[in-house]
């Protein structure tokens, strides 16, 4: 199998209270060929020690004040040397094989040279981890145009998606993923995975 590289993003903002677990979930994934990037939007808790805990582990981390979560992975897009990007929130947490999972079904799928997105299946979950619900569906133009039916932290951006469509508008405070997504409309190239691939707590929105 092929080793493509993965760039992992995290943006932080006081984000002392689940930070830890989401580091450790991505240091301790299966797949091995990754670089993890923080960038921290001048935390003034707990956030910036817990960095440097890892900091020996991270390809690039900075602190500054930035415009919002959009500009915060914009800053982790132009540092990043990956064949693909995930996004992985502060208070989120990714199954051991989820980087895994995702290469196997890249570099095993018939169109992998063209992929642009690929998306999962990812569990809701409460502050203390008990589960909400699963969510995810295959990438459809006619219900995303709707609605966002992906979450950020089950999905897999090629670099060619950005230089195709460019970066995160960070005007936008939300929605700014989804906006991206609707760019290439109905021509967007994607892929699913059937299968839970992280957590989200859907608690305290950290960014």
């Amino acid at each position: 199998m092929s080793v493509p590289l993965v760039s992992i993003i995290t943006a932080t903002h006081n984000a002392e209270k689940h930070l830890n677990e989401c580091i450790t979930s991505v240091l301790n994934q299966t797949y091995h060929n990754f670089e993890y990037i923080i960038i921290d939007g001048a935390s003034t808790d707990n956030t910036i020690e817990i960095i440097k805990k890892y900091s020996h582990k991270l390809t690039y981390w900075v602190s500054e004040p930035d415009d919002g979560i959009y500009d915060a992975w914009n800053k982790g897009l132009a540092k990043a040397n990956g064949d693909w990007i995930a996004f992985v929130g502060a208070d989120d947490i990714l199954y051991p094989n989820a980087l895994q999972t995702y290469i196997e079904h890249i570099v095993q799928h018939p169109n992998r040279n063209n992929l642009e997105f690929v998306s999962a299946n990812i569990e809701l979950v409460e502050e203390d981890l008990s589960t909400i619900r699963l969510v995810g569906e295959a990438w459809k133009w006619e219900s995303f145009r709707k609605s966002m039916v992906t979450w950020h932290v089950g999905t897999f951006h090629s670099k060619y998606l950005f230089a195709k469509y460019g970066m995160f508008n960070k005007s936008y405070k939300i929605s700014g993923d989804y906006e991206l997504l609707l760019r290439p409309k109905s021509l967007l190239v994607t892929s699913f995975i059937n299968q839970v691939t992280a957590k989200m707590r859907l608690g305290e929105l950290v960014i």
